[in-house]
């Protein structure tokens, strides 16, 4: 294992998966007006769902410049519980913290299904009434 990281590009690999999630994520929000985003860096993706209702643009969400007391809250909209169940039934499976991790192994067809899934996801918790 040490030896593929040292002398392979797994970690480069993992990160671009990350993004492509993310950059897909945040496309399925703005699909579907949900103004929540996918952030993170590396290999490492998490969502902002956004319990406070500010305006906000998946595409140009910046973790960085929110309060740090707004990004404790970062998962704490009432949907988000449904909203994990909801991209379970499509075989994603999202940490408690709302958030996900990319490895080498993930291929584009994987990064593929988990936007699709997203979008699947939305529409599900939307039909329930909770965004």
């Amino acid at each position: 294992m040490l030896t593929i990281v040292a002398e392979t590009d797994a970690c480069q690999r993992a990160a671009n998966q990350g993004q492509r999630l993310r950059d897909g994520w945040n496309r399925a929000f703005a699909d579907h007006s949900v103004p929540w985003a996918a952030y993170g860096f590396t290999s490492s993706t998490y969502l902002f769902t956004n319990p406070d209702g500010m305006d906000l643009d998946p595409a140009a969400f910046d973790a960085h410049a929110m309060a740090p007391q707004v990004m404790e809250r970062a998962a704490a909209h009432p949907a988000a519980v449904k909203l994990r169940l909801a991209l379970m039934t499509e075989g994603v499976d999202l940490s408690g913290k709302m958030g996900a991790i990319t490895s080498a192994a993930h291929g584009n067809d994987d990064i593929d299904n988990a936007v699709a899934a997203m979008g699947r996801a939305l529409e599900a918790v939307r039909a329930e009434g909770d965004l």
